[in-house]
């Protein structure tokens, strides 16, 4: 529950309620193994049979099973005292000595249903700099389901904000502006987005960054004051620039069956298409529809005769979107052919389908309107990018794995942390082991335990955090015959 559940079931949350104690836990017992026997918890949408990607919210089938089984046996609180610490949901940073930080004016939300304001916020930074890392911070976690951040160059979005007498202005395709640039986002449990040494996506002087902040329907005087929070990279260095680009969008030639029309009543799939001219490093990939659009996958088709799987979604849910990075950075050679097949559905059959009786749909940025765009982050292909990890549980396969050990799961609590963590992992037998603390890049930072003997059964470490920088981090525990790796988040 604390680790796939709470960090959008918590007091300060976007879910109804939190997950954080046996008695609410017990209370909607059914709902959850409801909820995850039919897959509908943890929200995520991509199809993990298709590709996995970093940081995916996705229950084994072990662990639906723990769920159900622990529902139909009465939903036991078993051993209070063995309990682990619940998590604290830190509302700070975790971007040490920021450069830059914007925040939204105070908006108070009221709102009967989804709601999709804009705000605009000039930068003022006089050159162009790259971006090395980026967190987005909502203002009231209870009210914000998810966040889109853009940069633009022009005035368009100034002049939507001005004409609307409230902060910000409200607009659910995007900004309303076609100049607009994605550069990152947030969704409940996100951490903020560093890039591999080298690498950064150039913001442009004096330009703007717009927020896209969804409000979900039924608020009613809650005030938010989102922000954004930035690293650059150091002036005057040379940086690998990396791209965020909707390479595949609804346009000829790339859209080979356009235009994008849906009449009243039917459904369409439509095709787009286009060709890498050069050698790309992809990072990430984001698709993006509105209403009509039911299911979306996107793969390209390598020189070689090989299909190179992207991302498959295969119940699309506007509410739910956001932009996936791969575990390792993708190689995608010249001469591939990327593509991206959509099914739109107009009938009353689809449920999110906003006009009853249904209604032509063209495409546009309005709530009754269709786009078919997929975001890639991407750069100029380099020797040895594919080797690159951008998945920290990626990383412990890599760095970690030993041979011929069997697996422990463990968990760190509270985490985020400040002063300090509890690991906690279950032994099958007695044994001397080491724990230890990782940065990303696999070198070790502290030992914390050292040739101890643990029993078997349940065994709980303290680990000190208030000494170490802020960031993301890897407790290890090791022995001959068993091991075990938990990320750790240490917060200010």
């Amino acid at each position: 529950m604390y680790k796939n559940c709470a960090k959008c079931h918590n007091p300060n949350g976007v879910a109804p309620f939190s997950l954080l104690t046996f008695d609410v836990a017990y209370r909607n017992r059914e709902g959850i193994k409801n909820a995850v026997v039919t897959r509908n918890m943890p929200p995520w949408s991509p199809d993990p049979n298709y590709r996995h990607f970093a940081d995916e919210r996705v229950l084994s089938n072990e662990d639906i099973k723990a769920i159900a089984d622990w529902v139909n046996a009465g939903a036991p609180q078993g051993d209070p005292t063995k309990a682990p610490i619940p998590p604290n949901f830190s509302s700070g940073s975790e971007i040490k000595s920021p450069d830059l930080v914007l925040k939204i004016p105070t908006y108070t939300v009221n709102t009967t249903s989804d709601l999709y304001r804009c705000f605009v916020l000039p930068t003022n930074v006089p050159q162009d700099r790259y971006i090395t890392e980026i967190e987005v911070i909502p203002g009231n976690r209870k009210v914000v389901h998810h966040v889109l951040a853009f940069q633009d160059a022009t005035n368009r979005p100034a002049q939507f904000d001005a004409a609307d007498p409230e902060p910000g202005y409200t607009n659910y395709g995007g900004t309303g502006s076609n100049a607009s640039e994605l550069v990152t986002g947030w969704v409940p449990g996100q951490q903020p987005i560093k890039f591999p040494s080298g690498m950064g996506i150039k913001l442009t002087r004096n330009t703007n960054f717009v927020l896209q902040i969804h409000y979900p329907g039924g608020i009613e005087n809650q005030k938010d004051s989102t922000k954004i929070i930035i690293k650059f990279a150091p002036a005057g260095g040379s940086y690998r620039e990396l791209y965020n680009r909707p390479v595949l969008a609804h346009a000829s030639p790339i859209l080979t069956n356009g235009p994008l029309f849906i009449p009243a009543n039917q459904t369409r799939t439509f095709i787009e298409k286009v060709i890498v001219p050069t050698d790309g490093s992809l990072l990430s990939v984001a698709p993006h529809m509105h209403l009509i659009g039911r299911r979306i996958k996107n793969y390209g088709l390598l020189p070689s005769g090989d299909t190179l799987k992207l991302i498959n979604v295969p119940d699309w849910d506007f509410n739910w979107q956001g932009a996936y990075g791969f575990k390792k950075i993708i190689k995608v050679p010249a001469g591939t052919v990327l593509v991206s097949e959509a099914f739109y559905d107009n009938t009353k059959n689809n449920p999110y389908n906003p006009n009853n009786p249904p209604k032509d749909v063209a495409l546009g940025e309005g709530t009754a309107d269709e786009m078919m765009l997929t975001y890639l982050t991407f750069m100029a292909y380099k020797s040895g990018d594919e080797n690159i990890v951008l998945d920290t549980s990626a990383i412990i396969n890599t760095v970690f794995e030993p041979q011929k050990r069997a697996q422990l799961k463990m968990s760190c609590f509270p985490n985020p942390s400040k002063n300090g963590a509890t690991l906690s992992f279950q032994l099958v037998e007695a044994t001397f082991g080491n724990v230890d603390i990782f940065d990303l890049k696999g070198i070790a930072v502290k030992n914390v335990v050292k040739a101890e003997r643990f029993l078997a059964g349940e065994n709980q470490v303290t680990i000190p955090t208030a000494d170490l920088p802020t960031g993301i981090y890897l407790v290890r525990f090791s022995s001959e015959k068993m091991y075990g790796v938990e990320r750790l988040v240490r917060v200010e």
